[in-house]
């Protein structure tokens, strides 16, 4: 199951009742064997989180609790904006993956030349490849807002 931002939304007692009975809809079809339909029981009873109760049933098909009403609220245009400047486009991944491969590539040869050609001036090139491509990245997201 894919983790979704509103999974750590604390639910009620009405998610919690339903959740209750609709795992006894379940035992009751034959799903679920004794033991785990009391340790689902038991869990579902406990559950603070809108996760606990997802994990209970995601093995099982229809029907599943209602939990609409555990969802966060709305995002402010605040909160928005921020989350839309922390966002990837494809340079800025594009940027990321060239500064991972000039450290990961260019410093161990840069330090091979450097001490078998005494080309030490390479790892300035490297460094200076793993800057512009950070500094790119940076800023390739924060563009993304005036868009």
């Amino acid at each position: 199951m894919a983790q979704r931002p509103f999974m750590h939304v604390r639910i009620g007692d009405k998610e919690r009742d339903e959740s209750v009975t609709l795992l006894a809809q379940h035992f009751s079809f034959g799903r679920l064997s004794p033991t785990e339909h009391e340790q689902r029981h038991n869990a579902a009873r406990a559950a603070i989180l809108r996760s606990e109760i997802e994990i209970l049933f995601e093995d099982l098909p229809a029907p599943h609790p209602d939990l609409s009403a555990a969802e966060p609220p709305p995002l402010t245009p605040d909160q928005r904006k921020e989350l839309d400047a922390s966002r990837e486009t494809p340079l800025s991944s594009a940027m990321n993956v060239v500064g991972g491969l000039s450290l990961l590539f260019g410093l161990p040869a840069g330090i091979v030349l450097g001490f078998t050609l005494g080309w030490w001036w390479t790892l300035l090139v490297v460094f200076a490849v793993m800057i512009i491509s950070i500094v790119l990245s940076a800023v390739t997201k924060k563009r993304r807002i005036h868009d």
